[in-house]
């Protein structure tokens, strides 16, 4: 980066003073405090809009070495500035934002995810080798743009030094911030009732606003479960109604894995009680008792028979059903469904592969579901905010519980569970490249992602 041209120096060097112009161009606006031994200024352009940060060198310190993969690291701009007065300046010019000093000063919640950046950002850095020294809440800016620290690599001291006074600056730093987000955007993704309730009252209880955007999102979502609930739990009151117990139970079980087991667990019970009532066996006179019993048996065993005989009159099915056992269990569910369309599509009865196909693309469905949902719930408690991705998981998922419910008599089935599995595939990239810690992490992430969609490769790009 380009240095101000040097202009002669005073041998005594004036204090800096609130108000001063440094170089020409920036204006000092206030002190920001001495720091790990370094005392630190917040100035402003000539135009009022540009933040930087700086901090003045002794006369017998040692050239800064200007490292511009640092600075990137850091999220600032460093220069080093040479002025008539003040002599040599180290300026870290900022993005747009605020001083975290100034949020928890004014009680306002940083930006969503601020603590875990920075924690995440300096223990990155240590593993990189460097180390800041004099961490602050007046030298640390969140924005739309992100996380940036000021003044890093100038404090004295060795770097084991540097990296225990970082750590202690975190625990202060994590003792004394305002409510996170962080836990609310997890509970969104966790489609449970207490949880997200809970996560609320949290919240609020640690003076968290009602009209931040995550808060809007978790009450929204809270509000959507309930109807949810309320939706399952009318559909087995009605179908109690009908004596269709077991849709009356699949419905309680819906509400109960939504996390309202108080509510759905006297329905439930009532399920169970009315499924007794219609299986129970009024008492006979002891000769209808015998001739009934002796019918039954005599069906029950032509029943046996039947199986027995269509099982051995058919190997082919209980080999396939081995093969694709095998395959579920080594290779997973995916390539289990892949194999039963190639023997579908190689002539075998629909008879004997829809059956296998159904039940297979249903649990398909649910396991990629779960996987994504685990996957968004560690990115979002990570700090991520991964609005693409989620798009994409939204539809690619949402198509895939399409497939399901047609089963095997859906169009064109092979080509659209293998666009709409690639879709899948690349949404989990994206979330995994939303939190990325690393210039190498991405390049894999950014790798992986021209390998799963050829759109983004350079004949797509053509």
């Amino acid at each position: 980066m380009a240095e101000d041209d040097l202009i002669t120096m005073p041998g005594v060097q004036p204090p800096i003073e609130v108000g001063a112009t440094i170089a020409g161009t920036w204006r000092v606006e206030r002190e920001l405090g001495e720091h790990g031994g370094v005392a630190f200024y917040l100035l402003r352009d000539a135009e009022g809009t540009g933040l930087a940060i700086g901090a003045p060198l002794d006369d017998e310190a040692p050239e800064p070495v200007v490292d511009e993969h640092e600075a990137a690291f850091w999220g600032t701009v460093r220069r080093v500035l040479r002025d008539d007065r003040f002599g040599r300046l180290v300026l870290d010019e900022l993005p747009p934002g605020t001083l975290l000093s100034d949020r928890l000063t004014g009680g306002r919640t940083p930006a969503a995810g601020v603590p875990v950046q920075l924690v995440e950002r300096v223990r990155e850095a240590h593993r990189r080798g460097w180390a800041h020294g004099a961490l602050a809440p007046e030298l640390i800016v969140s924005g739309d743009e992100g996380l940036a620290v000021a003044g890093w690599g100038i404090a004295p001291g060795d770097a084991e030094d540097q990296k225990a006074r970082d750590s202690s600056a975190l625990a202060a730093l994590e003792g004394c911030s305002a409510p996170s987000t962080v836990t609310l955007r997890a509970a969104i993704v966790s489609d449970h009732l207490p949880t997200l309730r809970t996560a609320l009252d949290q919240w609020r209880r640690q003076g968290g606003a009602d009209s931040d955007p995550d808060a809007l999102r978790a009450a929204d979502a809270l509000a959507r479960l309930e109807r949810r609930v309320d939706e399952q739990l009318g559909k087995a009151r009605s179908m109690l109604a009908r004596g269709d117990t077991l849709g009356a139970v699949a419905c309680c079980r819906e509400a109960i894995r939504l996390g309202a087991e108080d509510q759905a667990a006297p329905l439930l019970d009532a399920a169970r009680r009315t499924s007794r009532r219609q299986l129970s066996v009024r008492k006979l006179p002891a000769r209808q008792l015998v001739t009934g019993l002796v019918i039954g048996g005599a069906i029950v065993g032509l029943l046996v028979l039947a199986l027995v005989i269509a099982f051995r009159e058919d190997p082919t099915v209980a080999a396939l059903q081995a093969r694709v056992t095998t395959v579920e269990r080594d290779l997973g569910l995916r390539e289990a469904v892949r194999l039963l369309l190639e023997e579908r599509d190689a002539g075998i009865g629909a008879e004997t592969i829809d059956p296998m196909l159904a039940r297979r693309l249903g649990a398909l469905a649910e396991a990629e579901r779960t996987r994504i949902v685990g996957l968004r719930a560690d990115v979002v408690a990570r700090g991520g905010r991964p609005r693409r991705a989620d798009e994409i998981a939204e539809q690619a998922l949402a198509q895939l519980d399409q497939l399901a419910s047609e089963g095997p008599a859906a169009a064109a089935l092979s080509i659209r569970l293998d666009n709409t599995l690639a879709e899948i595939d690349r949404a989990a990239l994206l979330y995994r490249a939303s939190v990325a810690l690393s210039v190498e992490e991405v390049e894999q992430g950014v790798e992986e992602l021209i390998a799963a969609d050829p759109v983004f490769g350079p004949e797509g790009v053509r």
